[in-house]
């Protein structure tokens, strides 16, 4: 049995470290991407105003054609009647897409002015493929019934 030289052992040990710890983050923190490219000093608040957790917010600036990733961490949620700050770059339009932890869509809306500090609850989000009479606030109605707890 012949063992490994003492050099190359160092060097092995770097390079499977450099491995896992590349496709550890890859995996586990893809969702940075769109908060590292789009992220920024302007502060906006999401309130959660619907009867359950908000597992994925996506945003990005309008003119980006994709929704982007979560800017919730992976373990992250917003639940009912809680609030999430992000630290967005700001601009003249985002686009906003919220789900619940089982993906079922809560809202979405496109184009809303970031300019400066900006808080916005699910409720105020127009719902998608719905159009909005003038003046309308919306809430994507929820597929199945909220169980409540308690009484």
């Amino acid at each position: 049995m012949q063992l490994p030289s003492l050099r190359a052992t160092p060097l092995a040990l770097a390079l499977l470290g450099l491995a896992v710890t590349t496709t550890g983050c890859w995996s586990t923190h893809r969702y940075n991407r769109y908060a590292h490219r789009y992220g920024g000093e302007v502060p906006f608040t999401l309130i959660n105003d619907s009867p359950v957790s908000a597992c994925y917010v996506r945003l990005s600036p309008s003119v980006d054609n994709n929704w982007g990733d979560d800017w919730l961490g992976p373990r992250e949620t917003i639940p009912a009647g809680g609030g999430r700050t992000f630290a967005i770059a700001g601009g003249p339009a985002w686009d906003i897409q919220v789900q619940a932890c089982d993906r079922q869509l809560l809202a979405e809306a496109r184009q809303v002015p970031m300019m400066g500090p900006t808080q916005i609850a699910i409720s105020q989000l127009r719902p998608p493929l719905q159009p909005a009479p003038p003046g309308a606030v919306y809430m994507q109605p929820l597929q199945k019934p909220f169980a409540s707890s308690g009484n």
